[in-house]
């Protein structure tokens, strides 16, 4: 990666908004900014398409050895497999225990963040790292793939594995490192905080590889930061060092790197979104007005390859809900548009997972939906 340190001035001429102390930075021009639902979900559709299945809501409750292979149980099946591939993140030693005894631990380490509403593009061009320490890189202040702006994490080591709650004492502190960079950073405008969580193995390095007498079960744990923008790199690592020399690999010739192409009106022109609207008219139906969401957007998630399945999922995949009102006024329209593409009742339709529905029982004589 290309990098240079710039000198005070040439700090504050790209950067107006950081504080007057900061006198040197080093600038990676190349460095980006990229969508990490999107890419998640992307990857998984490209690979439904070409023939993998997804299971989801299933708990993994034992894996045994076999002939060739492994079965792998759940609470809801039971599967087998030539290989399997341990990506499970902070439960990546439970499920490796599975299998034999592990030489290694993962730890969690919270983090959590403030989200900011949009207010100024131009507020901040660049990501924005303080000095690292020991714990990692320290209180980020950045811009967002959708144009709102982020400030955290903190990394605290927990115990419970599956603790995604904020604290004041915590968001205080990084509001107070934040503002030693960004003084006028606008906490008025912050519209959520959330938390979430590093995998931190203690031998302070990626997991790469097979278990000692289990080649055909590979572990991929610990994958701390800079794991997302690593995780091309480690594809292609335990395919070609692992999965290669197990298994016979031929390339398809039918294999199609992109998937369907999405609609982003904040990518497109007023006069590309009016074709749109004149083509498909439920792209002119707004559901979510704070980040410009339509019932055509929402509809087009639910009919690709690899479709939400909750309000969470709709939120993920296109933005609906994630705005000031964080759902207030669109969510009972994604509620509506999600019971009526799986014919099931508004009141099983649900908030993330398994068992968070968030309706209880019609009132008032019955839905007001037609």
């Amino acid at each position: 990666m290309e990098t240079r340190i710039l000198n005070q001035r040439e700090v504050h001429e790209i950067e107006p908004a950081l504080a007057d102390d900061v006198v040197y930075a080093l600038f990676a021009p190349t460095a980006g900014i990229i969508d990490p639902f999107e890419l998640v979900v992307h990857l998984m559709e490209n690979a439904i398409d070409h023939g993998v299945k997804l299971f989801l809501n299933e708990t993994i409750t034992g894996i045994s050895p076999i002939d060739g292979g492994y079965r792998v149980m759940t609470n809801g099946a039971k599967h087998a497999g030539k290989i399997i591939i341990n990506a499970t993140g902070v439960n990546a030693d439970l499920i490796s225990e599975m299998v034999a005894p592990n030489d290694f631990v993962i730890k969690p380490r919270k983090g959590s963040y403030f989200v900011f509403d949009h207010f100024n593009d131009n507020f901040l061009k660049h990501i924005i790292f303080p000095v690292p320490d020991q714990r990692g890189k320290g209180i980020v202040v950045t811009s967002s793939y959708s144009y709102n702006y982020l400030v955290g994490p903190n990394s605290n080591f927990i115990d419970e594995r599956d603790d995604l709650g904020t604290d004041r004492d915590t968001l205080e502190y990084i509001k107070g490192q934040a503002v030693k960079l960004v003084p006028q950073l606008p906490f008025d405008k912050v519209i959520r905080t959330f938390s979430g969580l590093r995998a931190t193995p203690n031998t302070g390095d990626f997991i790469i590889g097979p278990i000692a007498n289990h080649p055909n079960f590979i572990n991929v744990a610990g994958i701390e930061s800079p794991g997302l923008a690593s995780s091309p790199a480690i594809a292609e690592y335990v395919i070609n060092e692992f999965i290669s020399k197990r298994i016979t690999l031929v390339n398809k010739e039918s294999f199609n790197p992109r998937i369907r192409p999405l609609y982003r009106f904040n990518r497109m022109s007023e006069q590309e979104i009016n074709r749109l609207i004149k083509l498909k008219p439920e792209f002119g139906h707004l559901v979510c007005r704070c980040e410009m969401v339509s019932e055509g957007h929402i509809l087009d998630s639910l009919s690709r390859s690899c479709p939400p399945h909750s309000i969470k999922g709709v939120k993920k995949r296109t933005r609906a809900g994630f705005g000031r009102c964080q759902g207030g006024f669109c969510q009972p329209l994604v509620v509506a548009l999600l019971a009526k593409q799986y014919g099931i009742s508004e009141n099983d339709v649900l908030y993330d997972s398994l068992e968070t529905s968030i309706l209880k029982e019609e009132t008032k004589g019955g839905s007001h939906h037609e």
